[in-house]
């Protein structure tokens, strides 16, 4: 069956009516894995995580993806699980979350850097790594199920079960923004026999080096077409309680936490594992967090996802009257604000799109 290609735009790109490229192998790759060089497109959405260790050297982790322009992320839970070992679960902030599965709220700890290597183009020779382009993570947080671990009472932790999905929050330059992916929430996900693409970086998986070299090692993206072949709501194996679709493909360990798109280019998973194919065969099984049951957690997770549209975002913004006066990544600081300048000013909700120079328009503010 002859491989139907997807163009990965992010909304920006959409916005500023970029047609984008399909993305296809190259110079004998095949479409199982291949070199995904994209210098104008997903390179500003998707990117490498690392840890920073005291001596300022990196161990690469995985892939995380931007929510929104400012600074919100998503991934694998997994991938940061090492940040449990640092962060007591009974530490944590806990909310309640929808149909019962409470949030969990962890503070990135100081001395433990854990960084996202932000828009890495194309890269020849030994680079520097641009200003602000290492960004720390300052907090992230999972939706937990109940668990079935006796033993959890005892050592004084929640009997909890996390979804193999996190939403991170990194700290990024107040002129810099992010690009972001659709994000496809509802109403149709994948469906067995479609085709999706998968992107990340997998050589990441077994990197320690420098800055420099993580500049390197960042800009070698990669991305795999699959098949779907079934899903579970329930999840399965080592991601029961996760809503999971396996596809027919090869998804290296550094993959884990990177999008996977369908054919209109929309983000309805996120990398969890892969299972290597038996008998030396090309392609396994890539397994994956499915979005769309997930739908109403997802405002938990990432409160900046608009709950129809793909393209759209939502910020707290000021305002008087219908005179915009800024757009705020959380509304703790929007009021702020709005107190500084006066009672004239308000603070709603409102929904964001890139316009065509790619800074953020207001089409609609929500009461």
């Amino acid at each position: 069956m002859p491989l139907k290609p997807i163009t990965v735009r992010t909304c920006e790109a959409i916005a500023r009516g970029e047609a984008g490229l399909p993305a296809l192998p190259e110079n004998g790759q095949t479409s199982a894995l291949f070199d995904y060089e994209d210098p104008m497109g997903a390179r500003w959405a998707v990117f490498p995580v690392f840890r920073q260790g005291e001596d300022g050297r990196l161990t690469g982790l995985g892939t995380a993806f931007a929510l929104d322009p400012w600074g919100a992320l998503m991934s694998a839970h997994h991938v940061f699980a090492e940040m449990e070992r640092w962060v007591p679960l009974a530490a944590a902030a806990v909310e309640a979350g929808p149909a019962g599965a409470p949030r969990y709220t962890m503070e990135a700890p100081a001395d433990r850097g854990f960084r996202v290597l932000l828009g890495v183009g194309l890269v020849f020779g030994r680079p520097r790594v641009p200003e602000g382009g290492l960004a720390p993570i300052t907090r992230y947080a999972w939706l937990g199920l109940p668990g079935d671990d006796p033993l959890a009472a005892l050592r004084g932790e929640p009997d909890v079960r996390p979804l193999d999905l996190v939403m991170m929050e990194a700290r990024i330059h107040a002129e810099r923004r992010l690009e972001c992916l659709p994000l496809r929430r509802s109403p149709v996900g994948p469906r067995p026999g479609e085709t999706v693409l998968a992107i990340g970086f997998p050589e990441i998986s077994a990197f320690e080096g420098d800055r420099a070299e993580a500049v390197v090692v960042g800009a070698r993206m990669k991305a795999a077409y699959g098949e779907v072949v079934a899903l579970y709501l329930e999840g399965r194996g080592g991601v029961r309680g996760t809503p999971i679709f396996e596809v027919q493909a090869d998804w290296p360990g550094g993959m884990s936490g990177g999008p996977v798109l369908n054919l209109r280019g929309e983000v309805v998973g996120v990398v969890s594992r892969s299972i290597a194919a038996a008998n030396g065969g090309e392609l396994g099984t890539g397994v994956a967090t499915w979005i769309e049951p997930l739908h109403q957690h997802l405002s938990a997770y990432a409160p900046t996802l608009h709950p129809d549209d793909p393209l759209a975002r939502l910020a707290p913004c000021i305002h008087s009257g219908d005179d915009i006066a800024g757009l705020f990544r959380d509304e703790a600081s929007a009021r702020a604000e709005a107190e500084r300048l006066g009672a004239d000013y308000a603070v709603s909700q409102c929904i964001v799109r890139a316009d065509a120079v790619g800074f953020p328009q207001l089409f609609a503010a929500r009461p």
